[in-house]
């Protein structure tokens, strides 16, 4: 079995898992649409922090955790070089209070799409990456949450030969609205 069908299967399970604990709070599913600030491993040829956006979806699974899932894109440009990263993974995040100021710890795991565009290297593959951060919810409404967090996002670059390095360690923040599609 592939590392997509595993993660996929252990986002089923806990969510199925812990569905009977996160009755104190709003069991729904939330979308999330995102902006995100990227701050790319200048090892990519480009020293410019650039934007971005991302969709995910999340679901409290317990009084502890959240899983979010989706997909996030930024690109930075910087003279004749172009850089792009695109992330599709899950993100579990560990909430240290569910009041309505909610900080929590996140740990997450994917895919990235690494494409560099430069006079030296034309290259586009995907890798394995994990993240690691904190941040912050804030409830807004019963239905909408603000998001904010920092996370350091690392990849293991397959064709590390083509990129002429192979652990990127890319800085991300994130500023992000969650609806809940069901009111508590």
């Amino acid at each position: 079995m592939n590392n997509t069908k595993k993660i996929a299967l252990a986002v089923a399970m806990l969510c199925a898992a812990g569905t009977t604990l996160a009755q104190e709070i709003n069991p729904s599913w939330y979308v999330q649409g995102a902006v995100v600030g990227m701050d790319a491993d200048e090892d990519f040829g480009v020293d410019h922090k650039d934007w971005g956006g991302g969709l995910r979806f999340g679901k409290p699974v317990n009084q502890y955790w959240d899983v979010q899932m989706g997909a996030t894109h930024a690109r930075t440009e910087a003279g004749g070089n172009r850089y792009r990263q695109t992330l599709v993974g899950v993100d579990g995040l560990l909430m240290l209070s569910r009041k309505p100021i909610r900080p929590f710890i996140l740990v997450g795991a994917g895919v990235s799409r690494d494409k560099v565009d430069n006079p030296v290297r034309r290259v586009s593959k995907n890798s394995p990456y994990w993240t690691a951060g904190i941040g912050v919810q804030a409830q807004l409404t019963p239905q909408l949450t603000f998001q904010g967090d920092i996370r350091s996002v690392q990849s293991n670059l397959r064709h590390d030969e083509l990129y002429g390095f192979n652990r990127p360690n890319n800085k991300y923040v994130t500023l992000a609205l969650n609806y809940a599609f069901n009111p508590p």
